[in-house]
């Protein structure tokens, strides 16, 4: 790589990390109105409150490799990337004018669409520049797990400031997150031209065709399925048991829920450049294992070592996750980058979207067979965790053949 490379790569990467960054803020940031914005107005029940939060996720997981599909065979991501914001922003602000709440379920199907095609298209292009500039492959993609994760981080914390104007408020700030992403979009990718993919399947039937042609590429996909459905059990049952349980108050739980999300976020970066000295199958596979076995153990820490533990949890979580984006650069073809990257974030949020279902199956289970409210937890927590490290365990053959081919570390 010339040295005028070199110097380009890095402001490229910041842009490219902005945008994703503005695609995921809103994601939590509405997490603080749920309560005015559907229970308030809706004379529906806990479970439909819920499922509001679930039911972008089954659009975002629909949409994930369609949109990647379509930006492949497109060569060009900027229309895309440029609508999805600005549709996205528009169906944000619709939130707040839904008559009903089947209307409103129907608008966030479609925002969680919008959302991940913006999301997905832009991850495709810093796949393209990680792989441009091998060597750099791993910090690059370090960088955009940092972007997702802060993102997440800083949304509810930013939603929560907005809703002391009321929930319109936050509404009108999150559509203005997504034209700030559309206009950043515009000037931003004006020069991307990805490699056009060949083949006429289209969403999922191109992602299945692109596993039955490199099946390789379904194992950061694992990975990335597993960690975020422990974040939908964290976000879930962990804090249930918090409030329940421990009789911790929302303050104290947000609090502990920040100790896992910002070192994640700070450590993502760091661990993607580990990824040009240590082996990226060991950090994959090892911080699987670490990190099952941390969540597994929850329900039996103390109390007063959960601040530490959670900082941990952060930690291990980065060893795994950084690495398995960068391992999506290792394996993902020159023609299929935004379909591989689709993958990724189609197997995330079904990930995501399972995991508060596992908790809370789990839990209910628990609850009919007669074990205590600690005990029933600690089965969702061990469920989480003992998937995850299975996970690792399984993926272990495989990920030795992909080194030996020289495929990935």
């Amino acid at each position: 790589m010339s040295k005028a490379q070199e110097a380009n790569a890095g402001p490229a990467l910041a842009v490219l990390c902005l945008l994703i960054f503005l695609a995921v803020l809103p994601v939590t940031l509405l997490v603080p109105i749920l309560k005015p914005l559907v229970a308030d107005r809706y004379p529906v029940g806990p479970l439909a409150v819920h499922a509001f939060q679930s039911v972008n996720m089954v659009g975002a997981m629909i949409a994930a490799p369609l949109a990647g599909w379509f930006a492949d065979r497109l060569g060009r991501r900027r229309p895309l990337v440029v609508g999805a914001f600005l549709l996205d922003a528009a169906l944000l602000l619709s939130l707040g004018r839904a008559p009903t709440y089947p209307s409103l379920m129907i608008i966030r199907f479609a925002e969680g669409a919008a959302h991940i095609a913006a999301l997905t298209c832009v991850m495709g292009a810093a796949l393209a520049l990680a792989q441009r500039h091998g060597e750099r492959a791993g910090a690059m993609m370090g960088a955009v797990g940092a972007s997702i994760v802060f993102a997440v981080a800083i949304g509810a914390g930013l939603g929560g400031l907005l809703a002391r104007g009321g929930a319109g408020r936050a509404l009108w700030g999150a559509a203005a997150l997504g034209v700030l992403g559309a206009a950043a979009s515009l000037w931003a990718l004006r020069g991307d031209e990805g490699a056009r993919a060949e083949g006429s399947e289209r969403g999922l039937a191109a992602l299945a065709r692109v596993a039955r042609e490199d099946r390789a590429v379904l194992i950061p996909c694992v990975f990335t399925f597993c960690e975020r459905l422990t974040v939908g059990i964290l976000v879930s049952s962990f804090a249930l048991y918090l409030g329940s349980v421990l009789g911790r108050p929302p303050a104290a739980i947000g609090l502990l829920m920040s100790l896992v999300l910002f070192p994640f976020a700070l450590l993502c970066y760091p661990f993607g450049k580990l990824c040009r000295v240590w082996p990226k199958s060991v950090m994959v596979a090892g911080g699987a294992l670490l990190y099952g076995a941390a969540l597994a153990a929850l329900a039996w820490v103390p109390p007063g070592w959960l601040p530490a533990w959670m900082i941990l949890l952060g930690v291990v979580s980065a060893v795994n996750f950084a690495p398995s984006l960068a391992m999506v650069a290792d394996l993902a073809g020159a023609g299929a980058r935004s379909t591989a990257m689709g993958a990724f974030n189609a197997a995330g949020s079904l990930g995501f979207l399972l995991g508060p279902l596992v908790g809370g199956l789990a839990v209910q289970w628990a609850f009919a067979a007669g074990m205590s409210p600690r005990g029933a937890y600690a089965l969702a927590f061990l469920a989480g965790g003992g998937l995850t490290a299975l996970a690792a365990l399984l993926a272990i053959p495989p990920l030795v053949r992909l080194v030996k081919a020289g495929r990935t570390t």
